[in-house]
């Protein structure tokens, strides 16, 4: 665990879990959430989880995923295929 402002992210790379990438991440504690909130911001962090799909895509990479913490999920989980 690092600093309890920040973030705790669990890494997966089960192929099975990630659509075939190898590669995905789930968010269990938001840090950018816990400095809104801080700062009494929260209702503006899912904004910044709309550029996680921007900047996939720059990538050329489709983001895949059933929710955000800052809009009320439990995790943000983190998949992605391939653009084709």
């Amino acid at each position: 665990m690092g600093h309890p402002d920040g973030f705790l992210a669990n890494i997966i790379t089960d192929k099975a879990e990630t659509y075939g990438f190898g590669y995905g991440v789930d968010i269990l504690e938001c840090g950018i959430c816990k400095l809104f909130k801080k700062h009494n911001y929260q209702r503006y962090a899912s904004i910044l989880c709309e550029v996680d799909e921007i900047t996939s895509k720059l990538a050329g990479l489709q983001l895949i995923r059933s929710g955000t913490i800052a809009n009320g999920a439990k995790k943000c989980d983190f998949r992605y295929k391939k653009i084709e």
